[in-house]
């Protein structure tokens, strides 16, 4: 089987032997078929073999991976051969998507009242508050302006 990747070109190459014809007189195509619709690549001759170079089929597909059928269609002077047939994988891109983890914190965090209120003196006389306004408050305003 055939592997192409949807979004690389590939070189493919197929051994021929043929005879009472010179290698010029060959011609054709290599067939991908889809089903409805059908993409050819010219062949070419190379040192007994034949060539074909398959482009990135991305632009043509929007699809994905799968399996398809695939043929060699060949000219060769007056004769219309079809020398190899076979079901060709296409691989689709690796596709990844990645996120940042974000860190949930909670809308309130409970935290327990000995946290929050730490008494600066142990006896509870110390504890209570005193004004600091409260000389200010006995004295009349004139005397403070």
């Amino acid at each position: 089987m055939i592997t192409l990747n949807l979004n690389e070109d590939k070189r493919l190459k197929f051994s021929y032997g043929v005879a009472n014809i010179h290698p010029d007189d060959i011609m054709g195509n290599f067939i991908l078929d889809f089903g409805d619709t059908f993409i050819g690549f010219p062949i070419k001759i190379d040192e007994r073999k034949i060539v074909v170079e398959v482009k990135s089929l991305g632009r043509f597909l929007s699809g994905g991976a799968g399996i398809i059928k695939g043929r060699l269609e060949v000219v060769a002077g007056d004769t219309f051969l079809t020398p190899w047939r076979g079901d060709i994988k296409i691989n689709g891109p690796i596709k990844m998507k990645v996120e940042e983890e974000k860190e949930e914190k909670p809308a309130f965090e409970y935290v327990p009242k000995e946290k929050l209120i730490k008494p600066l003196f142990k006896d509870e006389d110390h504890l209570k508050t005193e004004n600091i306004f409260s000389e200010f408050l006995k004295t009349p305003i004139e005397e403070l302006i």
